[in-house]
């Protein structure tokens, strides 16, 4: 079958890696805001800004060059909330977290076509949390997750993913103390490259469900639960 992966959001951390890892043994397509780095198969498409039509000109070309029956899209991309957000960065977030995110992936459809289509949401555990430091990211991420299952097709699946802490370059890089870096190592952060290959794997399977990953973020989501029950939801 002619499989092409989208990875949306692969200039550091888990994005990178999974591009990297996807673009061993299959057509694999990067989107990125940072300019540095672009090549022949990283495209620089910011989804704020004046001139996306443009860069989605780039877009478009690159993805007409062949003809895939199944396409996958994997959505890295997401923005978090400043201290005292201004209300013009609050609606920055709403924009690139949830409307830009439609407007991509549907010209992505529109444009392919594929018989089979796939999105893999990737997540904060944060997403679930009503009472979260980052609220209008943990709203846009349900707000996104929501409307595509409202509108999901047949011949299109959606897996979201509920990512806890994993041990990148960039996770480490503000955390130096070494005890605890170990100790969260075997309790909780997930090895980067084993989640890469769980990412790959989910997204080859033909169903709709929510994941965890690592496992032990499941009762994160149960303790949300009961939280917000009882705790009322934070106020903009």
């Amino acid at each position: 079958m002619n499989t092409i992966n989208i990875v949306i959001g692969v200039s550091q951390g888990i994005g990178k890696l999974l591009f990297n890892n996807l673009a061993l043994n299959s057509k694999c397509i990067g989107l990125t805001s940072k300019n540095n780095t672009v090549n022949k198969d990283i495209f620089y498409y910011p989804l704020s800004g004046k001139k996306k039509n443009i860069y989605w000109l780039n877009l478009k070309s690159a993805l007409l060059k062949t003809c895939y029956n199944t396409v996958c899209v994997f959505l890295n991309s997401a923005i978090y909330d400043e201290y005292l957000s201004s209300l013009k960065q609050q609606k920055k977030i709403l924009n690139i977290n949830y409307f830009e995110q439609i407007i991509l992936i549907d010209k992505i459809k529109n444009l392919l076509k594929p018989e089979t289509f796939k999105i893999v949401i990737l997540s904060s555990v944060e997403m679930f949390n009503e009472n979260s430091d980052f609220p209008l990211y943990s709203l846009s991420k349900r707000m996104y997750y929501y409307y595509f299952l409202s509108k999901i097709s047949s011949n299109e699946q959606c897996k979201l993913v509920l990512l806890g802490a994993i041990g990148t370059e960039t996770y480490y890089k503000n955390r130096n103390n070494r005890f605890l870096n170990y100790i969260a190592k075997k309790l909780y952060i997930g090895n980067p490259f084993k989640t890469c290959k769980f990412l790959i794997n989910i997204s080859q399977n033909n169903t709709t469900k929510i994941y965890y990953y690592p496992w032990i973020y499941r009762f994160i989501k149960l303790y949300f639960f009961i939280r917000n029950l009882i705790v009322k939801p934070k106020i903009f």
